[in-house]
């Protein structure tokens, strides 16, 4: 008996400890292949407001970073008459487990809100408008998929999906895609995949012929990670099923079959500049990125990239490895002793003053100043990637105030370098590099939450939580 328990526990650990480079055909959780990580990000758990799951795909515009309009794409209740107010549709962001082989449940990361701006009962597509910017929000790194409305046939397909409303999926085929005339308004408007995958490996299809177990919306992606097609149903119309899968046609949707305006069709919203192209890379660009969740992953190092600012409350566990890399500022937070950002011994968390462009060119690099190996908790907030000293303390008070407070430091006013109040969303609204006072008066200072960052001539970071009440 004892033989048997450990021989159990050896190929589990083995099981654990598969490379996470591979080549898939099952289904897998999305967290595993590297390829993928970016267009994961893309891909969006929905739940209507009644109940019903989709998976939708964040889609990028020709107007890149300047676009105001945050669009999801999917499909399934464009058959459904209604209102295209969403306000009480849930979007889920980074809803996947952080294992390759075992479906741990994630902390839900959810924006509300949203309305139909284009939609095609031929086509079967729907483009939603979300309320919110997903990249304002804590805890979320969206990506913008890039597409490609060539029509052309293709050998090398994936698909990333959430079965039945559950955590995040990818799969594979080599399996060539090809059309076919179906009756009615779908007349070559649905692309059809006979894959490799028997029928069960998609077990998953809840209602055999609908989009609404989760599935539904999933983008279908090239060998060159654009979206050309759409998740709609197994072929199980009419009777018994086979291992065919449709899927809508991106390149039918850009122009709205037999509906040839911007209410039905997708060309008007992801080409507003209307420069005719045929495909688009996708955008990861973020300018800044607020943390406070744990890092999803535990089986790989994670990289935080944001053009200008990391902002974090995160608590890095031993054996992570977590890398911040910012333009301009990385701050790490503390609420409260204790508490905000803690980077644990034996963790190996590294901080990089490292600007890129919002194509992913590095334009300057800066070397970190911290050696990156986390033998000593960490806590504070930085600009230059520095360690926090435990020697240096600050005080405020009264906290709360109204806008008027003092400071007090266990060193001189003129070991500090700057002094900075933010907001909590990190927005200045008090700098300055000559403290000549420990009383500090902040003029029109709205009620609400702040943070008092002073950075020391030596590089040691001290931050304090501050709540102005007027």
């Amino acid at each position: 008996m004892k033989r048997n328990i450990i021989t159990q526990k050896i190929v589990l650990l083995f099981i654990l400890f598969l490379p996470l480079s591979f080549t898939f055909r099952q289904e897998v959780n999305a967290v595993c292949p590297d390829a993928w990580q970016n267009e994961k990000n893309a891909v969006v758990r929905i739940k209507s407001g009644k109940g019903q799951f989709w998976t939708g795909t964040l889609i990028n515009t020709t107007l890149g970073d300047n676009n105001p309009h945050h669009y999801v794409l999917t499909h399934g209740f464009s058959k459904t008459s209604g209102s295209n107010d969403l306000s009480d549709w849930e979007f889920y962001w980074h809803y996947e487990s952080p294992w390759c082989y075992y479906d741990g449940m994630p902390n839900a990361i959810t924006t509300t809100g949203a309305r139909v701006v284009a939609k095609n009962t031929c086509s079967t597509f729907v483009l939603i408008e979300l309320d919110v910017d997903p990249a304002e929000q804590w805890d979320i790194t969206p990506y913008y998929m890039g597409w490609d409305r060539s029509d052309e046939i293709v050998t090398d397909l994936t698909l990333i999906y959430h079965p039945l409303g559950s955590i995040k999926k990818i799969q594979h085929s080599n399996s060539a895609i090809e059309k076919e005339s179906v009756s009615g308004c779908y007349v070559n408007g649905i692309v059809d995949v006979y894959p490799e995958w028997s029928t069960g490996y998609w077990a998953w299809v809840s209602q055999p012929g609908s989009g609404a177990d989760g599935v539904g919306g999933s983008p279908l992606l090239n060998s060159d990670h654009k979206l050309i097609g759409y998740y709609l149903w197994d072929d199980c119309l009419g009777g018994g099923c086979t291992d065919i899968k449709r899927y809508g046609n991106f390149s039918w949707a850009w122009e709205g079959w037999n509906k040839p305006d911007s209410t039905a069709r997708l060309k008007e919203w992801l080409d507003p500049l209307n420069t005719g192209q045929v495909t688009l890379e996708g955008r990861g660009c973020q300018k800044t990125i607020r943390l406070s969740q744990p890092p999803i992953s535990l089986q790989r190092p994670m990289v935080y990239h944001a053009v200008e600012n990391i902002i974090s409350k995160q608590e890095i566990d031993n054996n992570r490895t977590v890398t911040y890399k910012a333009g301009t500022e990385i701050v790490l937070m503390c609420e409260n002793r204790g508490t905000g950002f803690h980077a644990k011994p034996g963790s190996n968390f590294h901080a990089y003053i490292e600007e890129l462009d919002c194509n992913g060119s590095k334009a300057i690099s800066h070397s970190p100043q911290g050696d990156g190996n986390s033998t000593d908790n960490m806590r504070g907030s930085t600009s230059k990637s520095s360690q926090l000293q435990a020697t240096h303390e600050i005080s405020l008070f009264p906290n709360p105030n109204t806008g008027s407070f003092q400071m007090e430091t266990n060193f001189p006013l003129s070991d500090i370098g700057n002094l900075k109040i933010t907001n909590i969303m990190g927005v200045p609204v008090y700098e300055t590099q000559n403290v000549t006072s420990n009383t500090i008066q902040l003029q029109n200072a709205a009620s609400g939450q702040y943070f008092v960052v002073m950075i020391l001539k030596d590089g040691s970071v001290l931050t304090q939580k501050m709540m102005v009440q007027r």
